[in-house]
């Protein structure tokens, strides 16, 4: 079994063995905390991104977690990514573009959003907008700014992305942010910046700046507009003044589906490889790829292929034209002359072997699956004699459940078994925990691990699959939009 230490200062490119889900986000927090820096990690798809996230904020909360997801539309499709998506990504780049060396990052991405271009790091560098108490800005710039920058014009702010203006004040909903700010302006001069609830509209807290990261890789400026006019009849000839595309730019109109013309906008786009630089050194980026990221790959490739050959089979007067997909996303020869050049770890859970390889040594934790289908047998019983088995042996023994309220009712059903078991809320409980101990912890992990001397069991590995009920919910946020624009005498139609 390798170290940490040895899968974190290794250099070039090797194959990681015995390294299930979840022990690989333990070792690679831990290996990003002895490196510093940017360090990435490539999930094969959405799901995994956001097990990868949650479990790497619980093993190390200290390190800045950014991510990179891919569009959440089809390639070639009519419609553009949602605001949310949208708005991560380019306040992603944006940072990326101007990342503190001497602090740690945990970049999380997946292969479909590795492979996508992107504009110029300079272009995104540029594109952010710092509010401080006590500035003087033009409120006109900073409408200008939301115009051009994605931002959306609402009556009310309820997600990352929208801008509102009443008189003096400005709400606006950055990126990034997990509360809306309210600017309050005397003149021209900032005089607050205040967090507040989307719901109840009341503030929350006082801020002294804020950064207005973009929320769109496409900037409407009139030379983005001039220059995809020209790169747009470069490539689909003359006469397009009837494109809907084309003539909704043309006019500072931002249409759904713009992003997938984005290199028209841009003398060069670049790749994520880009922005974070290709570095043999020690200090150099960390790169992790996920088990299964090349099927994932070729899966993501064949997809969009088929996509751009059903598009073009349909293109003609009136249709949206495709750009080819060499425009748009990484072609496989370059990806793989990309990943030659990195300091990358390529995880598998089995066993690898090779002068490239190291095996961590982790394992998938016991699963239950049997006892719960053998009649006559209580699942909880022959967990609790595993546990102790456990605790026995030394081992630190997390038992990890999805939520608060789940740890809570496992707890009970565990005391009723004669085996009380405590709680942990972060990683400096799991750290202090005297080995051979037993405690409950809310961390989302489908299945458990093994991993030298800490031993995680999920409330999967016990009771099965997740059965999730999706129940009516009331769109609280949505409520109170609709409610803020009515007006005296408007009629309301009451449906039970």
């Amino acid at each position: 079994m390798q170290s940490i230490q040895t899968y974190a200062n290794a250099k070039n490119v090797w194959q990681v063995g015995e390294l299930v889900d979840g022990a690989d986000a333990y070792v690679f927090a831990k290996a990003a905390k002895m490196r510093s820096g940017l360090n990435i990690f490539v999930a094969r798809d959405d799901a995994k991104a956001a097990s990868f996230k949650f479990a790497v904020t619980f093993f190390e909360p200290e390190i800045e977690i950014l991510e990179f997801p891919a569009w959440d539309c089809l390639p070639y499709d009519r419609v553009s990514p949602s605001r949310l998506i949208a708005a991560k990504r380019a306040r992603t780049l944006h940072i990326l573009a101007n990342k503190d060396k001497d602090k740690t990052y945990i970049l999380i991405t997946t292969i479909a959003g590795l492979g996508q271009y992107v504009p110029p790091a300079t272009i995104m560098a540029k594109a952010g907008q710092l509010l401080e108490t006590g500035q003087k800005i033009e409120r006109e710039r900073l409408e200008q700014y939301f115009a051009m920058n994605g931002y959306s014009r609402t009556s009310q702010v309820i997600e990352p992305g929208d801008y509102a203006l009443r008189g003096s004040i400005i709400d606006v909903f950055a990126p990034g942010t997990s509360l809306p700010v309210r600017a309050d302006f005397f003149g021209d001069e900032l005089e607050s910046l205040r967090t507040f609830d989307v719901d109840s509209q009341r503030s929350v807290g006082q801020l002294e700046r804020l950064l207005l990261a973009p929320v769109s890789e496409v900037f409407l400026t009139p030379d983005k507009i001039s220059q995809f006019r020209a790169n747009f009849v470069r490539e689909f000839g003359g006469g397009q003044g009837d494109d809907p595309v084309y003539s909704a730019v043309s006019n500072g109109i931002r249409i759904a589906g713009l992003e997938h013309y984005l290199p028209l906008f841009y003398d060069k786009v670049e790749t994520l490889f880009d922005y974070v630089g290709f570095d043999y050194v020690e200090d150099g980026a960390l790169w992790g790829f996920d088990a299964q990221f090349m099927q994932a790959r070729a899966e993501r490739n064949e997809l969009i292929n088929d996509y751009y050959q059903a598009r073009s089979a349909h293109q003609g007067e009136g249709k949206l034209k495709a750009l080819e997909p060499s425009r748009l996303y990484i072609a496989s020869d370059d990806f793989d002359k990309y990943l030659q050049k990195l300091c990358a770890r390529l995880h598998s859970p089995f066993t690898e072997t090779g002068d490239k390889a190291m095996n961590m040594g982790s394992k998938r934790a016991r699963s239950f699956a049997k006892e719960r289908q053998t009649e006559g047998v209580n699942v909880f019983d022959k967990v609790t004699e595993h546990l102790k088995q456990l605790a026995a042996a030394k081992k630190k023994v997390l038992l990890a459940a999805w939520s608060k309220g789940s740890s809570e009712r496992m707890g009970t059903v565990f005391a009723d078994h004669d085996l009380i078991i405590g709680e942990i809320e972060n990683n400096s409980g799991l750290e202090n925990m005297p080995n051979g101990t037993i405690k409950r912890v809310v961390l989302g992990l489908e299945h458990g691990f093994g991993f030298g001397d800490i031993e995680i069991l999920s409330e999967q590995d016990i009771l099965g699959d997740r059965l999730v009920r999706r129940g009516r919910v009331r769109k609280a946020k949505n409520f109170i939009a609709e409610v803020s624009s009515l007006s005296e005498n408007d009629l309301v139609i009451h449906i039970d």
